[in-house]
């Protein structure tokens, strides 16, 4: 049996869901960019908004720099506003506005993934209540 074959773009938009990634076959360039602005601390931090390299290996590395970068520039205080945004979410799907629980909830789950990835027990949380919404 022959393994699948490699394709680097879908490994890149799934690693780094958080970034709209393409590759340029005309001018040969593989370009990142954030599906949401930066924020005042990540733009201080030296974070990018706009990534753009010569081959998907170094837009891998440059990717992977950029999730280190952002993870860094988050305090615990930072994690604290997490946890209260989830239990926000929460209360609101509690008292029945829970498409504005949902919305609350979805955001938050795009910021997990982004700071820690998809399979970070607090993402696979809030994941999980997302899915238990529509099911």
């Amino acid at each position: 049996m022959n393994a699948p074959p490699h394709d680097p773009l879908t490994e890149l938009r799934q690693t780094f869901p958080g970034w709209y990634i393409d590759h340029d076959a005309i001018l040969g360039r593989w370009i990142a960019m954030r599906y949401r602005p930066l924020t005042v601390q990540e733009h201080k931090a030296g974070a990018k908004y706009f990534l753009q390299r010569a081959c998907p290996d170094r837009l891998s590395a440059a990717l992977t720099e950029q999730t280190e970068l952002t993870r860094r520039t988050f305090s615990q205080d930072d994690a604290r506003l997490l946890e209260l945004r989830r239990q926000i979410g929460e209360l609101e799907i509690g008292v029945g506005a829970v498409d504005r629980g949902r919305a609350t909830l979805a955001a938050l789950c795009e910021d997990l993934t982004r700071l820690y990835g998809p399979d970070h027990g607090a993402t696979i949380r809030v994941a999980d209540l997302l899915t238990s919404l529509d099911g």
